[in-house]
């Protein structure tokens, strides 16, 4: 059995896996995008036709109503997006969309089959929430190196040498960035090491203790330092 069968035939046996929001057939729609373009938003209400959307694929069109919600009409029906509009506290106001199925209060919808609904009623995930505990662990560690390597510096595996900070970075925010890292890594490995001791028993006695241990005691320094501050 491969790694990924393993991954979803035993850990998530009986798990529904998730489309990804940012899959590309899915039409979404954001209200920020379409209700701060003022002078769009207004050219589609005194339009003739007040089209704000149209797919082809499921024949749908997005009209624009009065009290700017949106009423959706496509091969299989029709339904309303209610709009909510919000003061922000410096001034000026912010739209929000209404979920059609739970009513939630929701800044992206998402086309699926036609009808406009909120990710949690697609049953839809975050790229970052498909990704096992180890990946999106590593992905946050690279994330961090990659901030302090655009600005011309560097972090690497290495816990005491070959790091350079950024010019004009403060040395306590480089501090910072390089234990975030460092946490970040250790929690990965040991992540790994889980995995492995469920998908291999015998991984036990091939496990170098050294290595657990370290980060552990990175883990446990990390969030003493963290609680303290």
């Amino acid at each position: 059995m491969t790694h990924w069968g393993w991954y979803w035939n035993i850990k998530r046996k009986g798990h529904r896996r998730r489309i990804s929001c940012s899959n590309m057939w899915l039409c979404e729609i954001d209200s920020f995008a379409m209700y701060n373009r003022y002078h769009q938003i207004e050219g589609v209400r005194l339009s003739s036709s007040k089209n704000a959307l149209y797919i082809p694929r499921y024949e749908l069109n997005a009209y624009l109503q009065d009290d700017n919600s949106l009423l959706v009409q496509y091969s299989q029906g029709s339904y309303i997006i209610p709009v909510e509009k919000m003061a922000c506290n410096l001034g000026g106001y912010t739209h929000y969309f209404r979920c059609p199925l739970c009513s939630k209060r929701m800044r992206k919808l998402y086309c699926l089959e036609g009808q406009y609904q909120c990710r949690k009623c697609g049953n839809l995930a975050y790229y970052s929430q498909r990704l096992r505990a180890r990946n999106r662990l590593r992905l946050k560690m690279y994330e961090i190196r990659s901030y302090v390597q655009n600005r011309g510096g560097s972090l690497n595996d290495s816990r005491y040498h070959g790091h350079k900070k950024p010019l004009r970075m403060h040395n306590k925010t480089f501090q910072k960035l390089k234990d975030k890292s460092l946490y970040y890594k250790a929690k990965a490995d040991l992540e790994n090491f889980k995995e492995l001791r469920r998908w291999y028993p015998k991984f036990e006695d091939y496990i170098d203790s050294y290595f657990e241990c370290e980060a552990k005691w990175i883990i446990k320094e990390y969030e003493n330092k963290h609680l303290t501050e």
